[in-house]
């Protein structure tokens, strides 16, 4: 039986890229001390807004149609569709600084970030930068690059713990410190991957616009469905960052980002190397409902054995280890466990939907939550601890319906 699951091809990839995470979890948790010492609660609010913002452009940024390169059987139709997010990602993101630049003053007041024109334009730059690195982590899964895609996250990784470090503690640039570490690691990780296999990847458009709006409408329920999808998941995943930042501050934001970083490490570790191979493995099995409560299961598991020290000794060990200032980030690992293992482990399997072509089904299930989600805050606005408990609980349990809604889709055998 282990050797049979062993030999399991997503099995196998998984390892593969697991062992390469090994080592990126292991370094960023070894300077997760050194980085919580050099840069404040503050610094990281700043940082994690900044990443929310760019990260919300990158959703949708290429209309979510790299999603669709693992479609095609022809390797030349899936490089078309792959061309094509790369201009749709790149004419969206100016479209993002031209709007940036018209409502500056508003975004400024809403979330409460220092008055600086500098770090509101690197926003839609950041988000073309990881983009691109999405559209291309797509094409390499579909060459099953996965050793690739694992030495990318490798590079990555140690070069956003260097050059962070570097600008931190050499150059005391405080949150701009984490913000360039983070750009420049995504940008050397998209040279490499570019590089690695030949890509082109400065050049925004090869192909007659002809064939890209016939691609765009042979695959439409990508732009119907699948980026109003992603932006609505993005919001609901996200929405404890833009209630933490608009009503509490840059401090309480950067405890529970924090606090997120260190739940993510472990949870990431397994999460990214199952999530990569998990849509190409799925779309060529003959047993697809067993593979995805096999994979849920263990995930949940795992997820849940690896978090229950923090639950319940998160205090002692983040003093020990993070320092005094950071205590206040176990409240958040506490509160918010639930959500964290279930979400995690539900989102590894997402791609099912896309699969199914049954995204409008998720997008309602996606307004539901998000409504959800919104109600509670508001009827807690005046307790945070109940406000983030009670949707830690709302969310875990939406998450586990939508599991139980993929494996009813799953036996009725609704592939359009």
């Amino acid at each position: 039986m282990i050797r049979k699951l062993a030999g399991h091809s997503l099995v196998r990839n998984s390892l593969r890229i697991f062992s390469g995470n090994v080592l990126i979890q292991l370094v960023s948790f070894l300077f997760l001390p050194v980085f919580s010492r050099v840069y404040s609660p503050s610094d990281y609010g700043v940082w994690g807004i900044f990443v929310f913002l760019s990260g919300f452009i990158a959703v949708f940024a290429g209309l979510r149609y790299e999603l669709a390169i693992m479609i095609p059987e022809s390797n030349r139709m899936a490089y078309v569709i792959f061309k094509m997010t790369q201009s749709l990602a790149f004419y969206t993101c100016v479209l993002s600084l031209l709007l940036i630049l018209f409502f500056y003053r508003p975004m400024l007041d809403l979330f409460h970030l220092p008055d600086s024109m500098h770090l509101w334009l690197l926003v839609p730059l950041q988000a073309w930068l990881t983009a691109m690195n999405n559209t291309m982590m797509q094409w390499y899964g579909r060459k099953n690059e996965f050793r690739t895609l694992a030495h990318m996250r490798i590079l990555q990784s140690l070069s956003n713990i260097a050059v962070s470090l570097f600008f931190g503690y050499f150059l005391e640039m405080g949150y701009y410190g984490l913000i360039y570490g983070l750009m420049i690691s995504v940008l050397i990780s998209d040279i490499y991957l570019a590089v690695k296999l030949r890509l082109p990847l400065f050049k925004i458009r090869c192909y007659p616009l002809k064939l890209y709006r016939k691609l765009i409408f042979r695959y439409k329920n990508f732009l119907y469905f699948s980026t109003p999808l992603g932006i609505l998941n993005y919001f609901s995943t996200n929405i404890l960052v833009s209630v933490l930042q608009i009503n509490y501050g840059a401090a309480a934001m950067g405890l529970y980002t924090n606090a997120n970083r260190l739940i993510q490490s472990p949870l990431s570790l397994i999460s990214s190397a199952v999530s990569m191979v998990f849509y190409p493995h799925f779309s060529k099995s003959e047993k697809k409902q067993r593979d995805v409560i096999l994979v849920f299961s263990v995930l949940v598991l795992v997820f849940s054995l690896i978090l229950l020290p923090l639950v319940f000794f998160g205090e002692e060990l983040l003093g020990f280890y993070l320092g005094e200032e950071w205590i206040g980030s176990a409240r958040f690992i506490r509160l918010l466990f639930v959500f964290m293992v279930l979400s995690t482990a539900v989102s590894c399997i997402s791609p099912i939907f896309s699969y199914l072509q049954k995204d409008n089904l998720v997008l309602v299930w996606q307004v539901g939550y998000l409504l959800s989600a919104i109600g509670v805050f508001r009827y807690f606005s005046g307790d945070l601890d109940k406000a983030v408990f009670y949707y830690s609980l709302m969310g875990g349990l939406a998450y586990f319906l939508l599991f139980c809604l993929g494996l009813f889709l799953l036996r009725k055998g609704r592939k359009v």
